[in-house]
């Protein structure tokens, strides 16, 4: 008996009918959901131990962007908290964007 390749296998799996793929996408899901919290869980208690460092970098004439939200979401002015927050999405996702333009130039191509 012959072992089979990832392209066998694939080409199997998409034989099979469109209801069984999708209970073993769903149970995939059922399998997957439980990591996917624990690394948010994991991410957020990061975030919350690095916001004394944030503090430190505050002083009475400057104030870091997050603490400006943080103040906003203390005093329950949530709509502009949201703004800054969507704010520093904004930044980060055009600092990955360009990152991953200067990666892609600057990459070694073979």
């Amino acid at each position: 008996m012959q072992a089979l390749s990832v392209v066998d296998v694939f080409r199997l799996e998409n034989r099979k009918p469109m209801s069984e793929r999708v209970l073993l996408d769903r149970r995939a899901g059922q399998v997957e959901m439980p990591a996917l919290f624990a690394v948010g869980l994991i991410v957020f208690i990061s975030a919350v131990r690095d916001i004394p460092t944030v503090v430190f970098l505050a002083s009475s004439r400057s104030e870091t962007i997050s603490l400006l939200m943080l103040d906003y979401l203390a005093g329950a002015e949530f709509e502009k908290s949201t703004v800054i927050g969507v704010f520093i999405v904004l930044v980060i996702i055009v600092a990955a964007l360009i990152g991953r333009a200067l990666g892609v130039r600057l990459a070694p191509r073979h």
